[in-house]
């Protein structure tokens, strides 16, 4: 409004960053453009109520906080303001002095809400980091369990495979023992040599030239 844009070259000065509208189509459509952190309204802006763009401002997300100027004849229409939302008023014309501090009050309180939230976010995002890694330890923890159990299940069956090996071999021996003894036995009774001769009495007469 009129007001605001008034006050536009003193805040420029004094390092603040703005624009002003005549319009609140004008104000609106900027905002949504490029939010801001505090909206000097009027309570009139020819085409709306300076309260209903603030509203709208912040319903879309692309007003911080709201800072009335008006004249404090209108106390009531100021004071219905202040009960739907506005954070701060100032009177016009306005003390330069409260003027700065009561933005830069806005501003502070804006930037602390923006630190809470980046704060939050990282907050935020350190938990979920943390609880990937819980997640990778706890896998990490589950595979190496799950390697020693099937080491431990191998070796287990290394050793019963050696068992068999060695009965298998004892089995082995045992039968080639008998094996033998078998043969020598048979040998004996046909009276066949070890080495296939025929084997001779010792008993009886031998035979004559």
């Amino acid at each position: 409004g009129p007001k605001v844009s008034r006050l536009l070259p003193f805040l420029e000065q004094r390092g603040f960053v703005g624009d002003a509208y005549a319009s609140g189509a004008q104000a609106l459509a900027h905002l949504r453009r490029s939010p801001c952190h505090v909206l000097i309204i009027e309570l009139e802006l020819g085409d709306m109520m300076g309260v209903d763009l603030a509203r709208t401002g912040k319903t879309e997300g692309t007003v911080g906080a709201t800072l009335l100027m008006e004249d404090p004849i209108k106390s009531g229409m100021v004071v219905s303001a202040l009960a739907r939302g506005i954070e701060a008023f100032v009177p016009v014309p306005p003390d330069e002095t409260m003027f700065i501090d009561k933005l830069e009050t806005l501003l502070l309180a804006q930037w602390g809400i923006a630190v809470t939230a980046q704060q939050q976010q990282l907050t935020e995002e350190l938990a979920r980091v943390r609880g990937l890694v819980d997640a990778a330890q706890e896998e990490a923890a589950e595979a190496r369990a799950a390697l020693e159990e099937r080491r431990r299940t191998a070796s287990r069956e290394l050793s019963e495979e050696r068992k068999k090996v060695q009965e298998l071999v004892r089995e082995i021996a045992s039968l080639r023992d008998q094996l033998t003894t078998m043969h020598l036995v048979t040998g004996a009774k046909t009276g066949i040599s070890d080495e296939g001769r025929p084997t001779r009495s010792s008993e009886g007469p031998s035979p004559s030239a």
